[in-house]
This record gives C-alpha cells, structure tokens and sequence, in this order.
C-alpha cells in the first residue's frame, strides 16, 4: 500500500508539471526563468519554516497522547485510529477554509483593501460552521455506521464513537485556530503562531500527560480525549488576542484612491 502510494503521488507531481509547462496563462511555468531569487527564497523560509515546524509541533503532542492511549489496550488504540480516519476528512474541509483565510487576507492586504479583511474573517468563520454543523449532525446520526466502515467490531466500534462524540463535536475550535493562523500568516505573522502553537498544544498536552494522566482523577480515556479540547481553546484565546493586534496595525480602511 505504501508503495501504491508513492507511485500514485509520484504520477501525479508529473502531470501536474507536464500541463503547468503546456499552461498559456499566468499559471505557465517557463523553465527559462527558473533560477533562485534570494530576497524572495528568505520570504519563504521566514514564513514557511515556522509553518512547516507547527506541523511538526502537533505531531509531536499526538505522539505523547498516543504513548498513554496505548495503555487502554489494543480495541481502544483501534476505536481511536477509526475516529481519526473520520476526523481526516473534517479536518480537510476545514483546512480548506484556512487557506481562503491566508490567500484572501494577503491578496487583500497587498492591494491595501484593508476593509475586505474583516469580511473575510466573518466569512471563514460562517463558511465553518457550516461544516461543524454538517460534520456535527453526521456525527450525532452516523458515528456507528461510519466506523463500521472500518471495521466490523461492536467494542471497536464503540471506542470509535467515544472519540467522535468527544473530539469531532468541538472540533470546529481547531478549526477556528487553524482560520486564525491562516489569517496572521496572510499578515506576515508565522513565528508567533508557532510559538503560540508549542505552548498550547505541545507544551500542555505533554504537561498533562506527564503529569496529570498518572493522577487517579485524570487517568481515563475520556479525560485523555479532552486535553484535545481543553487545548484548543487555550492557543484559540491566544491566537485571537494576537490577531486582534497585528490586525490593528493595519488601517480600518482602504487608503485613500482605492475603491
């Protein structure tokens, strides 16, 4: 499977390029002009760094809840990669609006439609919970039927829906921080969110693992699944808090001369 996988994506990178070379418009890629511009290449890395070691980040916090998720045995380790197949999709609607957030914001900023950009917040975040709402109801109504397409075991199935009910539901905050991100990442922000990103999620989820799940009170799969939650809410407040500043460095509205 793993190899399938790799010539699947390995074919289609190469179409992708064979007709961005046929491309007549603005998408057209001129091998002629391919060389490395420094000023541009330091851009990217001073934005994609830090995105791609946030990544990186929640990686690492899922490795610490998975490490105490394995101690409830191997039907729950099962339910909670069910759920987590299920939760892929929600999350790729959601990114999606994400990058809307990043691309809107920045166009817009660079065209000094500053007015626009408090537009597109709200319409991200309508355009959400429309797929929380969605995501939310086909939980509530089909959380056994879609983990019986994984698998055919009613305590797997049951682990499965455990996790729904409890990460899924609100997953619509993850969401909200990953609009926030794009919307600061559109701005020119992308080491603060990083930093943000490492203390509310990584930092907490560890701290709370290593510290918290051994308690008596904490150590449960319940209790494990709503440090997800609990620390999405922690970086979503602080993430809101630095939107609202960086945006305030912005003016209200457009400068004068653009409609």
């Amino acid at each position: 499977m793993a190899i399938a996988t790799s010539i699947s994506e390995a074919f289609s990178s190469i179409v992708l390029f064979v007709l961005l070379l046929k491309e007549e418009g603005a998408l057209k890629l001129p091998l002629h002009h391919l060389r490395i511009y420094p000023k541009k290449l330091y851009r990217i890395f001073q934005l994609g760094i830090p995105a791609g070691v946030q990544g990186m980040l929640f990686s690492i916090s899922n490795l610490s809840i998975q490490s105490a998720l394995n101690s409830f045995g191997s039907m729950a380790m099962a339910g909670a990669t069910v759920a987590g197949n299920i939760e892929g999709f929600v999350y790729i609607a959601m990114n999606s609006v994400s990058q809307g957030m990043l691309s809107f914001t920045s166009q817009n900023l660079g065209a000094k439609q500053y007015k626009r950009i408090n537009d597109i917040l709200r319409n991200c975040v309508l355009a959400l919970g429309m797929i929380a709402v969605i995501s939310n109801i086909l939980v509530l109504l089909f959380s056994k039927s879609l983990a019986e397409l994984f698998t055919n075991s009613e305590e797997v199935v049951r682990y499965a829906q455990e996790r729904m009910f409890i990460i899924i539901c609100p997953y619509c905050l993850f969401g909200l921080m990953d609009v926030l991100v794009g919307g600061l990442r559109g701005f020119g922000y992308s080491f603060q969110p990083m930093i943000i990103s490492l203390i509310g999620i990584c930092c907490t989820r560890v701290f709370y693992v290593l510290v918290l799940f051994p308690l008596p009170a904490f150590h449960g799969l319940k209790q494990l699944y709503f440090s997800y939650p609990v620390t999405w809410v922690i970086t979503l407040s602080c993430l809101w808090v630095l939107y609202k500043k960086v945006r305030n460095t912005f003016p209200a509205t457009n400068e004068e001369g653009v409609v």
